[in-house]
């Protein structure tokens, strides 16, 4: 049976039973999909169309995200001890800092603008290779590398393969945090 969730409690890294929360030392982080604009930027937090699934290999977390849609980060605080630095590894070779404190929208662009989390580069996102998520808590730091993957890639690693993306399985208006 593939293996969907897991826990360390040497390391208080978790995934929880849905394989769609990522749990790091009382953060708790989703992968909220939606359709991207034909601008490739983002302009206020899209709605949700699903969160996600997500699949623990030995070494990291990947991330299914077909060419056609893209993700922001849900963040809930479950202490307020703890404090997150995110970053992504673009498809360009450049690394660079996300913002956000309960939701990180995308990737910020020289601009000012920002540019939606896609896995593919288009002319107006970089496109993703990986997400770094490291939480600091008084006692110790926690990293977790999320990669992105195919659909084909995700399914032949974790034994199932997402859903694909429904433009009708929104939130109407609620959003995830």
């Amino acid at each position: 049976m593939p293996r969907r969730s897991f826990r360390s409690t040497r390391t208080a890294i978790s995934i929880d039973e849905s394989g769609q929360l990522l749990s790091i030392a009382g953060m708790t982080f989703s992968f909220q999909r939606y359709r991207p604009a034909a601008t490739g930027l983002v302009d206020k937090l899209p709605t949700s169309l699903g969160t996600l699934p997500l699949f623990a290999r030995k070494s990291d977390v990947i991330l299914p995200v077909d060419e056609a849609e893209a993700f922001w980060i849900g963040i809930c605080w479950d202490r307020l001890d703890v404090t997150a630095v995110c970053s992504a590894l673009l498809r360009d070779g450049r690394l660079v800092t996300l913002h956000g404190t309960d939701r990180i929208l995308g990737v910020p662009m020289e601009t000012g603008r920002i540019a939606s989390l896609t896995r593919v580069m288009t002319a107006a996102a970089p496109g993703v290779m990986s997400v770094a998520l490291n939480v600091e808590t008084d006692v110790r730091n926690l990293s977790v590398v999320v990669r992105l993957s195919s659909y084909e890639t995700f399914e032949s690693e974790a034994g199932f393969r997402p859903k694909p993306l429904d433009p009708d399985a929104g939130y109407k208006g609620h959003r995830l945090p």
